[in-house]
Parts: structure tokens; sequence; C-alpha cells
């Protein structure tokens, strides 16, 4: 009861409810389990407020600065057979992915031990998805992995601001590995600046299956380096900017546009565009 009536005030703050939470989470555990069912399919599971990537779902049901993004990989996950979510975190994606393509299978990504009871609620929802803890990048072996306090910003060692970062060491394997047997549709990559290194390690699967591929590249070098790898692919993909309107325009520079997204598409030729090259809304928002 008194969880919900500070998650009540918390909603009406137009700033600082998220500060509200975190200082009274110490003295009201319900604050630690609290639900968030999602916008896009009712999908409901329980974490901690204090969390910075679980408090906003709580709130709204879904990530108001990414749900364009969303969108697009809810149409491209449709119909898809595999999919494969690198960068899974508290597996918000996965949800979305799972909800509209109930009987792909979804292998998600994740090498933090924190996110792990929230992907294990996915799973136990979706019975397609599995849960692989690991990073994903060029070759096997180990990684140093950065856990920040904003855990959605945890990266590779070696990007990132070092301030409040702890080095954890994590087992790492590649998508041409995990993947070698599988019909792949569709490849989702958010890892902070390391996709280009994703994509290294997936070359056979992304030549053998030629799946959509949705990916990150805040920084304009990781955006030259993915578009690179595709174009030394040669294997006829068409690289895309998405906007905030849910526009797919063709990646004709570098520089992204101020009603430009910071994810990307690599587009598979016999693979349909949506419509007037614009992606419809998956779900119902403000």
């Amino acid at each position: 009861m008194l969880s919900s009536i500070v998650m009540g005030l918390a909603r009406a703050m137009p700033r600082g409810g998220h500060r509200l939470v975190k200082l009274l989470r110490p003295v009201l555990p319900g604050l630690a389990r609290y639900p968030a069912t999602l916008k896009a399919n009712g999908f409901t599971f329980r974490g901690d407020l204090a969390l910075n990537v679980f408090y906003p779902l709580a709130v709204y049901g879904y990530y108001r600065h990414q749900a364009v993004e969303d969108d697009v990989l809810a149409f491209a996950a449709k119909g898809a057979r595999t999919i494969a979510d690198v960068g899974g975190n508290i597996g918000y994606t996965t949800a979305l992915m799972a909800g509209v393509a109930p009987d792909a299978r979804i292998l998600t990504f994740e090498p933090l031990a924190l996110c792990q009871p929230y992907l294990a609620q996915v799973a136990a929802h979706f019975p397609g998805v599995r849960i692989i803890p690991k990073a994903v990048g060029a070759e096997p072996g180990t990684a140093e992995f950065k856990l920040r306090s904003q855990v959605d910003r945890s990266s590779f060692a070696g990007s990132g601001s070092e301030h409040d970062a702890t080095t954890l060491s994590v087992p790492m394997t590649t998508l041409d590995l995990e993947l070698a047997a599988e019909p792949v549709d569709l490849i989702k990559i958010d890892v902070e600046g390391f996709e280009d290194v994703v994509l290294a390690g997936a070359r056979q699967t992304i030549l053998r299956c030629k799946p959509i591929v949705v990916f990150e590249a805040y920084e304009e070098d990781v955006l030259r380096r993915s578009v690179a790898f595709f174009h030394g692919l040669d294997a006829g993909y068409t690289l895309l900017k998405i906007t905030h309107q849910g526009e797919l325009r063709p990646l004709e520079s570098l520089t992204r546009g101020a009603d430009e997204v910071c994810n990307y598409v690599a587009w598979p030729a016999g693979r349909s565009l949506p419509d007037g090259c614009r992606i419809p809304r998956s779900y119902d928002r403000p």
C-alpha cells in the first residue's frame, strides 16, 4: 500500500520522482519488487524501482525515448523464426519482440548478473526465449565490462566515462558460434559503442541468413565502421536511418539529422519494406 502511494506521488512529479523512490527504497521493501506492465503486450514483471532502467517501465510501460525503435523491432520481428537480441539488458526489447513473434526462438545475450532476475521473468513468460549470460564480440573468450549506475550505459571497457564504473570480467561469445544452426531473421544490437565488434563476429550468420539488422550507433565513428562492414559484405543490404516519426530514409550521410534517432537498419534485398517506408505504430501511447 505504502509503495503504491509513493509511486502515485512519483508519477505526479514532473521531475524528481525517481529521486523520491530511491530515497525511500531502503525503508519500503515493496519498492524493490514493484510491478511494471508493458504497453506493448500487457506483460508484467517485477523489479527494483531504484534501477534507472526499470523505473520508467513502471511509470509509463515503455521507454519514451525509444518508442519508434520499438515499432521498428516489432515490424521486423513479425513472422521471424529466430531472433538475436544482443544487449538484452533487463529484457524489455526481448519481451516486446516475443509479444509480436510468439512462435519465434529468441536468443537474448546479456552478461550482467544484475539483469538476470529480470530476464528470467521474461523467459518464464515467453517460452521461445532463451537467455545467454554472455557478452558478444568478434571472437570468443573473456572481456572486461564496465558496470555503471545507469545500467543501460554499461559496456565493454574502453568506452564511456570511468566515473561510477565497476570493472567486471565476463565470458564472451560470437553470434556465428551461437547461431550456427539457426535460421536467423532479425538481429538487434545495442551494446553502447561496440556494435561493429558484434557485427564482425556475425559475418557468416549474416551472409547465410540475410537477416534484418537493427543496430545503435550513437557515435559517428561506430556508424562509419558499421556501414563499412555492410558494404564489405556486398550482400545487397540497404542501410536506412529512422526518424522520430517512423520514416525510414536511405543512409546517404553519416551525420544524424535533428529528426533522426541513433538507431539504424540494415535491410536485406528481398525483404519487403513497409508501405511508404513508414513504420506503423506497434502499440498505443500518448
